[in-house]
């Protein structure tokens, strides 16, 4: 039940709540739109305006310790990580990522999908194109208030927690993903148990994260020697680690077949042979199951 608020019109029509529950803690809520996540221990209303068009809260649970969560790792990178993506490589990494992750997770319309590590909402888009309903979840506040920007108008739902305990009753969500996140996990198994006990039985999840095999790990490993502060904390995994940390019978691909310095004009060629030869070592390395 949505506890009542000054001022505050319980109306369905303008919740049109999810049919989720949030269990866990260390957790706050930013929704807007058209989408509400409750059953919350405390909700606190932030801005309602327009009664059935306009709406926003956050919530916090009442044994989540705000104080003691660390500092995200991404929450000064939100406008470099964006840019990337508008300069001539990150246009056609952006395209090559987003098409191996739509192949895997074949999202349908009016499905309820989990997007766990959001970031600033960039592929969250492209499955919102597919007509489902998504729910971004992201420990950066920063890159979540960009999201939900980003996402304006479209049936998107942003929470600020941790993927190691997601917020979630089991067997929550259609489908689940995440998107180049895992990698700042020391316990990767702890995240994809996570994401699958979310999951409905018979859905699918696919993770995305960096690959170890490729150049582009050594040459990432080589910032993080030189102090770069966002490698130094990265977690590099090869297709048989990310094999091992999932039960299922699962499948693997990888994207970014080229070198960081290839030419543009090369790169349509050589991102074709590398998917054509089915090569694990391509930079993007994704794996994706079906719960059992």
């Amino acid at each position: 039940m949505v506890p009542s608020q000054p001022g505050f019109q319980r109306d369905v029509t303008l919740l049109r709540p999810l049919d989720l529950q949030l269990k866990g803690q260390n957790t706050r809520l930013l929704a807007h739109g058209h989408h509400s996540l409750y059953s919350c221990s405390r909700f606190v209303l932030l801005e309602l305006s327009q009664p059935k068009k306009t709406w926003g809260y956050a919530w916090e649970s009442s044994t989540r310790e705000s104080d003691t969560m660390p500092s995200a790792l991404f929450d000064s990178w939100t406008e470099r990580y964006d840019r990337w993506f508008t300069t001539p490589a990150g246009r056609l990494i952006k395209k090559y990522e987003a098409a191996l992750l739509l192949e895997l997770l074949q999202p349908l319309p009016n499905e309820q999908i989990l997007d766990v590590g959001c970031g600033s909402g960039i592929f969250t888009q492209d499955v919102l194109e597919s007509g489902a309903a998504v729910t971004g979840i992201d420990l950066s506040l920063p890159m979540l208030q960009r999201a939900i920007a980003r996402t304006a108008g479209c049936p998107f739902s942003g929470l600020c927690g941790d993927m190691t305990a997601l917020p979630f009753a089991d067997d929550s969500f259609d489908r689940v993903f995440s998107m180049t996140a895992i990698e700042f996990v020391a316990d990767a198994a702890r995240v994809t148990a996570e994401l699958e006990r979310v999951t409905r039985r018979g859905g699918t999840v696919v993770v995305t994260t960096l690959n170890s095999l490729s150049p582009w790990a050594e040459q990432r490993r080589r910032k993080a020697e030189q102090g770069h502060g966002l490698f130094q904390n990265i977690f590099f995994r090869s297709p048989e680690e990310l094999r091992a940390i999932v039960k299922e019978k699962s499948v693997i691909r990888s994207a970014i077949h080229f070198q960081k310095d290839a030419p543009l004009a090369t790169i349509p060629e050589l991102e074709q042979r590398g998917r054509m030869h089915r090569s694990e070592q391509g930079a993007f390395l994704a794996i994706q199951w079906t719960k059992a």
